[in-house]
């Protein structure tokens, strides 16, 4: 526990069958805030909320409301205007944004 301080989601892990979008949050911060309480240690999680645009905007205040701090978003999966809408929505919840470009290896075999 007091080893870790940053958790991320994986970039293609935001809403499968075995772990939902907000079954995932509610827990994985509730293990954070524990985590925290028993080592003294800050620790935080990037969720990815990367979806259709309305969806991530419920995503983002999904995770607000939920007490996270950070959402993560694949910036090649979505278009240059839904990351400025998602931006701003983020601003306004005082959510900071992690960009991460998935794929950024290249595919063998395909």
């Amino acid at each position: 526990m007091g080893c870790v301080d940053l958790l991320k989601d994986d970039e293609n892990l935001a809403n499968q069958s075995f772990n939902s979008f907000e079954d995932g949050v509610v827990k994985s911060l509730r293990m954070r805030d524990k985590a925290g309480n028993e080592t003294g240690e800050r620790k935080s999680y990037l969720i990815n909320i990367t979806a259709e645009n309305k969806e991530m905007l419920r995503r983002a205040n999904f995770i607000k409301e939920n007490c996270g701090k950070y959402v993560m978003v694949g910036i090649l999966t979505v278009r240059w205007a839904v990351l400025q809408t998602v931006g701003e929505e983020c601003q306004d919840l005082k959510l900071a944004i992690h960009a991460t470009e998935p794929f950024t290896q290249p595919l063998r075999g395909i």
